[in-house]
């Protein structure tokens, strides 16, 4: 278009198209350069320094005060007006962070939501002139057990069903079939294992798991930073964000779909696997974390009395979310319990088994935002008096 600038991130090398008007700090973000915006663009943390080296932009603001003494500018305070150049000094760009990513792992009994079978299917010929989709139900139906997809009868997603007969085809009419809740949700060749994705978005980092569904072994784990956090370091200034529009709510979620993404697809090729063999992911995060991955509005968790959109558990395709898995990879989310005590906290309490506590047990997890729990009067489950207590803060002095 004829009436946008160019803006130049030098020593990055990085370049974005803008309308004249944009501010220094959403032209970064669109060409994909982490500035620091730890107040969301606010003008008040000034951590997005930046040296403009050519090209006219607004004057300075009284917000810039000393900053423009020493030759800077705040990116979220300088709008571009014709073509910039901008030099970006190395500490305002986002400093990656170490994540946490070891700890305990707990024997569990292996019963994934999804179930594979191998299928070898006789060929068609003028005498048989069954559909593939057919001739894959009948095979299923031969041999799944109840409940697992054969008895009754399978669905199949769509566009597992626009990508199977070329499968058939190639594999010598010999694959693994996927099956959800009696849904075909994928169909790979036969000596493949299927994979599910375990990931706690939180709101400084991300965490995930690649997980074997037919030995349960955890096959490699990674962390990462969240990329929202170039929009705001803590919920509230996320929040505030979203709440400006449905283009700012869109971007926090695209941004966020994307970072899991990228991370899905660096650990399945560690282990020589790619990101479209994954047909289960689990995510939890806090409340805010949870509502800006699935696009819900977050506006009435920055008023009180602090309501969630969604509180039980939910499952959609990952495709809805911009994640490229397999054709009809589902997505769960654990249940929220309040408007600051989320899905992540739920792992928690599930991973200690802390409502199984017979004794007063606190449960603490601590991040950005921190969650605590009290288990009192025994196991919740089973006790007439047993309790969960639980309650969120902002990690810092409030909570110390």
């Amino acid at each position: 278009m004829t009436n946008e600038v160019t803006v130049d991130f030098e020593p990055l090398g990085r370049r974005a198209r803008v309308v004249p008007g944009t501010t220094l700090l959403e032209a970064a973000r669109q060409a994909g350069v982490g500035l620091n915006g730890v107040c969301g663009g606010a003008g008040t943390c000034g951590t997005c320094r930046v040296r403009v080296i050519a090209g006219q932009v607004t004057p300075s603001t009284e917000a810039e005060g000393d900053v423009v003494a020493e030759g800077l500018r705040l990116a979220c305070q300088t709008r571009v007006l014709s073509d910039v150049r901008v030099d970006v000094p190395p500490a305002s760009i986002t400093a990656p962070q170490r994540a946490q990513i070891e700890g305990r792992e707990r024997p569990v009994e292996l019963d994934p939501a999804v179930h594979a079978f191998d299928v070898a299917l006789a060929p068609p010929n003028l005498a048989d002139l069954r559909a593939d989709a057919t001739r894959l139900r009948d095979a299923l139906y031969q041999q799944s057990p109840p409940g697992r997809g054969g008895q009754g009868g399978v669905r199949f997603d769509h566009a597992a069903l626009c990508r199977f007969p070329a499968l058939l085809r190639e594999n010598d009419w010999r694959v693994r079939v996927v099956v959800r809740d009696g849904e075909v949700i994928a169909v790979s060749p036969s000596d493949t294992s299927p994979l599910g994705l375990a990931v706690d978005i939180g709101t400084t980092k991300l965490a995930a798991y690649l997980v074997d569904l037919e030995s349960g072994e955890t096959l490699v784990a990674a962390g990462a930073m969240n990329p929202q956090i170039a929009y705001g370091e803590d919920v509230m200034t996320r929040i505030a964000y979203a709440m400006e529009g449905e283009t700012q709510a869109q971007e926090l979620q695209r941004v966020l779909a994307g970072g899991l993404d990228d991370l899905a697809r660096k650990l399945c090729a560690q282990v020589g696997r790619e990101s479209a063999e994954i047909v289960e992911a689990v995510l939890v995060g806090n409340t805010c974390m949870h509502h800006l991955v699935l696009g819900l509005p977050v506006a009435q968790l920055g008023l009180a009395p602090y309501v969630p959109t969604l509180a039980y558990s939910y499952n959609l395709k990952a495709r809805e979310l911009g994640l490229r898995f397999a054709p009809g990879a589902n997505v769960h989310l654990l249940p929220n319990i309040a408007g600051f005590v989320g899905a992540d906290h739920v792992a928690m309490l599930l991973a200690t088994r802390m409502h199984e506590a017979r004794e007063i047990t606190v449960g603490l997890d601590i991040g950005t935002n921190t969650e605590i729990s009290l288990a009192v009067g025994g196991p919740v489950l089973s006790a007439a008096e047993g309790r969960l207590l639980s309650c969120s803060c902002a990690s810092g002095p409030a909570f110390e």
